[in-house]
């Protein structure tokens, strides 16, 4: 199962799951950036830089805490896990 198999599993039971997924990809196919685009999940083509990775981290994260779905402290254990 790739990455866009998972994440249409995934949101097919649970559509708010997708703002929770980051696409890392080396190989950036026009259909990977149409679904990422359309589902408004953040794409970052390898290789990254770790301030990339953290960029995209903090944005990803500072939407779920604008939008209630997780507290502060999971984020920072989110980020510890991460980092």
């Amino acid at each position: 199962m790739n990455g866009l198999e998972f994440l249409r599993q995934a949101t097919a039971h649970n559509e708010q799951l997708k703002k929770h997924f980051i696409f890392c990809t080396g190989n950036v196919r026009p259909e990977v950036s149409e679904v990422a685009s359309s589902n408004r999940v953040p794409l970052l083509p390898k290789p990254f830089t770790i301030e990339q990775m953290f960029e995209t981290l903090d944005k990803v994260l500072e939407n779920s805490l604008y939008e209630g779905r997780v507290s502060f402290s999971d984020s920072i254990s989110c980020v510890v896990l991460l980092s």
